[in-house]
């Protein structure tokens, strides 16, 4: 038996300019020099999480695991958009409380599940899992101010369940190597809807969304055990998809509709000597809508055949490191890596709002350094050394189609950074 349990509590906020979205809308009533300033306060005021498992002895062929999952979690999220004048001081009203919106919210959510295996041979097993899990949430939604809606706060319940398995076979040749079947299935909960101003007629909760993910691989040690490899293929098929969104500057959650995902990934090691190790990785993955709701399509921009926003096709690594001694006690490394990420867009094609960016793709070069001796180390990092920019989100987020020259925002990947890092064992 097996038994974990953990409470956790943390609070972040943080302040954004939002004058050039929302400037324009009360320009003619405020002197030159107003700035409209918000406020997010996201307050993760409890999270209890416990899980229990029983796991079996291998009795004849066979071996398994029960276990039960709970988590009970409460949340504040504020956001106050608040108009001050050039000298500093709060607008007068109506004004000066732009919006403030207010989403508290619980969410509990219970499972059971049970894994088993049989071995038929040494080399051929087959394995199953299920999980039934039943979540019930609520929502305290109220907003007031110049864009709110100024009405008593909207209360809204939801209740889901899900069931989920996974079948797994797997065949072992020989002992240096593996090959899998696996089909899976996967969910996230859907829930209240928690913008507490929508456009009118957007329903107050959204449908969870489901996949099942099918997968062949295999992996296993080769050229006398110097090689390691690691490859598989999947095709993920995705329904009711929850895509995010902005209205008013507030999140806004919708079913899409279907996707698919196909990919593929590959991961070599080779030490050719002791002293060496030669690495690198590939990944595949092209992750496309296709399907799109009819409202979710006029409200996103998202249409059938467009590719999900901020997944690159691409993906791959190439690293070296090598060992070497310095006098009787000391062993001292170098070693490199390339990271290669390919492009990407940042929204949908259609999209007004927050129209659609293709962000380059982009290499960095990461290089290290080490010493070790007795229980101690000393590393030294030159993450980026080449300093490249390269872009990792991208969103403009307007709040009105006519909003033609705001600013977009973007980040970016860290500049060149140099740590050194020392550690000792204990």
């Amino acid at each position: 038996m097996n038994a974990t349990f953990s409470q956790a509590e943390n609070r972040g906020q943080l302040q954004a300019d939002y004058t050039n979205p929302y400037g324009p809308f009360v320009a003619a009533f405020l002197p030159p020099g107003f700035s409209i300033i918000g406020d997010l306060d996201i307050n993760l005021k409890k999270k209890q999480t416990g899980e229990v498992r029983f796991a079996t002895n291998r009795f004849g062929g066979f071996e398994g695991l029960l276990g039960a999952f709970y988590t009970d979690e409460r949340t504040d999220y504020l956001t106050k958009l608040t108009s001050f004048l050039s000298n500093g001081a709060v607008a007068p009203a109506p004004i000066g409380n732009f919006l403030t919106s207010d989403t508290q919210s619980t969410y509990k959510e219970g499972a059971v599940f049970a894994n088993g295996t049989y071995y038929f041979t040494d080399a051929v097993d087959i394995g199953a899992g299920l999980r039934y899990a039943t979540n019930k949430q609520n929502a305290t939604l109220s907003s007031t101010g110049l864009i709110g809606r100024n009405t008593p706060p909207n209360f809204v319940d939801f209740e889901d369940s899900s069931t989920t398995y996974q079948v797994t076979a797997r065949w072992r040749p020989n002992s240096d190597l593996t090959t899998f079947a696996r089909y899976a299935t996967g969910y996230r909960p859907g829930g209240p809807q928690t913008n507490p101003n929508p456009p009118t007629g957007t329903p107050t909760t959204f449908k969870a969304d489901t996949v099942g993910n099918f997968e062949l691989g295999v992996k296993g040690l080769a050229l006398d055990r110097r090689l390691r490899f690691d490859a598989s293929v999947y095709h993920i098929d995705w329904k009711d998809v929850q895509l995010n969104g902005l209205f008013n500057g507030l999140l806004l959650v919708a079913n899409a509709g279907r996707a698919k995902v196909d990919g593929a990934e590959a991961q070599l090691m080779y030490q050719p000597s002791a002293a060496m190790q030669l690495g690198a990785n590939l990944g595949y993955n092209n992750a496309r809508l296709t399907e799109v709701g009819t409202s979710t399509a006029a409200f996103l921009g998202a249409a059938p055949g467009d590719r999900l926003p901020g997944s690159p096709k691409l993906t791959a690594a190439l690293f070296a490191d090598w060992y070497f001694p310095v006098g009787n006690d000391m062993r001292a490394s170098l070693g490199a890596t390339l990271r290669y990420q390919g492009d990407k867009v940042s929204s949908y094609s259609n999209s007004v709002l927050n129209p659609s960016f293709k962000m380059p793709a982009y290499a960095l070069l990461d290089l290290r350094a080490g010493l070790e001796w007795s229980r101690y180390s000393l590393r030294l990092h030159l993450d980026n050394a080449t300093d490249k920019l390269g872009y990792t989100s991208y969103t403009t987020n307007k709040v009105a189609a006519a909003q033609t020259s705001l600013p977009s925002n973007a980040t970016v990947t860290t500049p060149r950074t140099v740590s050194l890092v020392f550690g000792a064992d204990f």
